[in-house]
């Protein structure tokens, strides 16, 4: 699986291990998908050093989109920059969802 949905040089897989396995075996999950609602979403975050290429982006419906922001989160220690920002991120995205239902 690792290698499919990845398909990054080796400095990406070695860090890529280090993140919450439930994140990426979600992110598969999310392939099989067709949402109607689109948000384009970096599989490593751009702030991580991860770029707009194809093989980085994956199609998330906008609730698929803050449950992956959630479980990145959860690949780090509780109130790291890295935390706080994917919890923002999250946060943001629902926020938005909220807003857009009320038209």
């Amino acid at each position: 699986m690792e290698a499919r949905l990845l398909g990054h040089d080796e400095s990406d897989r070695v860090f890529l291990k280090s993140l919450n396995q439930k994140y990426f075996e979600f992110i598969e999950s999310c392939r099989l998908k067709e949402p109607s609602n689109v948000h384009k979403h970096h599989i490593i975050p751009r702030y991580m050093g991860g770029m707009d290429d194809p093989k980085n982006l994956i199609k998330l419906s906008y609730e698929d989109h803050f449950t992956a922001h959630i479980l990145l989160a959860e690949s780090f220690k509780e109130g790291s920059d890295d935390y706080n920002r994917n919890i923002w991120s999250a946060s943001r995205l629902m926020k938005w969802v909220e807003d857009s239902s009320k038209f």
